[in-house]
Protein backbone atom coordinates (compact mmCIF):
# COMPACT_ATOMS: atom_id res chain seq x y z
CA UNK A 1 0.00 0.00 0.00
CA UNK A 2 2.87 2.36 0.74
CA UNK A 3 4.46 1.93 -2.67
CA UNK A 4 1.16 2.45 -4.46
CA UNK A 5 0.58 5.68 -2.54
CA UNK A 6 4.08 6.90 -3.49
CA UNK A 7 3.39 6.07 -7.13
CA UNK A 8 0.08 7.94 -7.00
CA UNK A 9 1.83 11.04 -5.65
CA UNK A 10 4.50 10.80 -8.37
CA UNK A 11 1.67 10.76 -10.92
CA UNK A 12 0.00 13.87 -9.57
CA UNK A 13 -2.77 12.20 -7.55
CA UNK A 14 -3.07 14.16 -4.31
CA UNK A 15 -3.04 12.41 -0.95
CA UNK A 16 -6.68 13.33 -0.25
CA UNK A 17 -7.84 11.66 -3.51
CA UNK A 18 -6.10 8.30 -3.08
CA UNK A 19 -6.59 5.47 -0.62
CA UNK A 20 -5.17 1.96 -0.80
CA UNK A 21 -5.84 -1.17 1.23
CA UNK A 22 -4.07 -4.50 1.68
CA UNK A 23 -5.87 -7.80 2.09
CA UNK A 24 -7.98 -10.39 0.34
CA UNK A 25 -11.27 -8.80 -0.70
CA UNK A 26 -12.56 -12.15 -1.94
CA UNK A 27 -12.71 -13.52 1.62
CA UNK A 28 -12.44 -10.56 4.01
CA UNK A 29 -15.92 -9.02 4.24
CA UNK A 30 -14.79 -6.48 6.86
CA UNK A 31 -12.16 -5.19 4.45
CA UNK A 32 -14.68 -5.06 1.61
CA UNK A 33 -17.09 -3.06 3.78
CA UNK A 34 -14.26 -0.70 4.77
CA UNK A 35 -13.44 -0.09 1.11
CA UNK A 36 -17.04 0.72 0.26
CA UNK A 37 -18.72 0.63 -3.15
CA UNK A 38 -19.97 2.78 -5.99
CA UNK A 39 -16.60 3.78 -7.46
CA UNK A 40 -16.43 5.48 -10.85
CA UNK A 41 -13.17 3.69 -11.70
CA UNK A 42 -11.85 0.35 -10.45
CA UNK A 43 -8.50 -0.95 -11.70
CA UNK A 44 -6.67 -4.24 -11.18
CA UNK A 45 -3.35 -5.40 -12.60
CA UNK A 46 -2.89 -9.03 -11.59
CA UNK A 47 -2.99 -12.52 -13.12
CA UNK A 48 -6.08 -14.05 -14.71
CA UNK A 49 -6.92 -16.47 -11.89
CA UNK A 50 -7.14 -13.61 -9.39
CA UNK A 51 -9.11 -11.36 -11.76
CA UNK A 52 -11.64 -14.15 -12.29
CA UNK A 53 -11.86 -14.82 -8.55
CA UNK A 54 -12.51 -11.09 -8.01
CA UNK A 55 -15.29 -10.75 -10.63
CA UNK A 56 -18.06 -10.40 -8.03
CA UNK A 57 -15.98 -7.91 -6.06
CA UNK A 58 -15.55 -5.82 -9.22
CA UNK A 59 -19.32 -5.87 -9.75
CA UNK A 60 -19.91 -4.71 -6.16
CA UNK A 61 -17.23 -2.00 -6.19
CA UNK A 62 -18.02 -0.42 -9.56
CA UNK A 63 -20.86 2.10 -9.81
CA UNK A 64 -23.41 1.75 -12.62
CA UNK A 65 -21.85 3.49 -15.60
CA UNK A 66 -18.43 3.20 -13.93
CA UNK A 67 -15.30 1.83 -15.53
CA UNK A 68 -13.33 -1.34 -14.81
CA UNK A 69 -9.76 -1.49 -16.07
CA UNK A 70 -8.10 -4.89 -16.02
CA UNK A 71 -4.53 -5.73 -16.95
CA UNK A 72 -1.91 -8.39 -16.37
CA UNK A 73 -3.81 -10.88 -18.54
CA UNK A 74 -1.82 -13.23 -20.74
CA UNK A 75 -3.23 -13.66 -24.23
CA UNK A 76 -4.23 -17.30 -23.65
CA UNK A 77 -6.52 -16.26 -20.76
CA UNK A 78 -7.93 -13.01 -22.22
CA UNK A 79 -11.28 -14.39 -23.38
CA UNK A 80 -11.80 -16.31 -20.13
CA UNK A 81 -11.30 -13.16 -18.03
CA UNK A 82 -13.50 -11.01 -20.26
CA UNK A 83 -16.28 -13.60 -20.29
CA UNK A 84 -16.21 -13.79 -16.48
CA UNK A 85 -16.77 -10.05 -16.03
CA UNK A 86 -19.12 -9.45 -18.95
CA UNK A 87 -21.47 -12.08 -17.51
CA UNK A 88 -21.79 -9.79 -14.47
CA UNK A 89 -22.96 -6.76 -16.42
CA UNK A 90 -19.83 -5.18 -17.85
CA UNK A 91 -19.43 -4.30 -21.52
CA UNK A 92 -16.06 -4.34 -23.21
CA UNK A 93 -15.04 -0.90 -24.49
CA UNK A 94 -11.49 -1.59 -25.56
CA UNK A 95 -8.82 -4.25 -25.31
CA UNK A 96 -5.12 -4.02 -26.10
CA UNK A 97 -2.28 -6.51 -26.33
CA UNK A 98 1.45 -5.92 -26.06
CA UNK A 99 3.92 -8.80 -26.17
CA UNK A 100 1.37 -11.40 -24.91
CA UNK A 101 0.06 -9.14 -22.12
CA UNK A 102 -3.47 -7.78 -22.33
CA UNK A 103 -5.44 -4.96 -20.80
CA UNK A 104 -9.14 -4.18 -21.11
CA UNK A 105 -11.42 -1.26 -20.36
CA UNK A 106 -15.02 -2.12 -19.51
CA UNK A 107 -18.10 -0.19 -18.42
CA UNK A 108 -20.68 -1.42 -15.94
CA UNK A 109 -24.15 -1.35 -17.41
Amino acid sequence: AGTSKQNALKNGIPDDKYVSFCGDVTTDTVLLEKIGAGFDIVAANIVADVLIAMKQVFAELTAPGGYLILSGIITERREEVLEAVTKLGFELLESRECEMWNAAALRKL
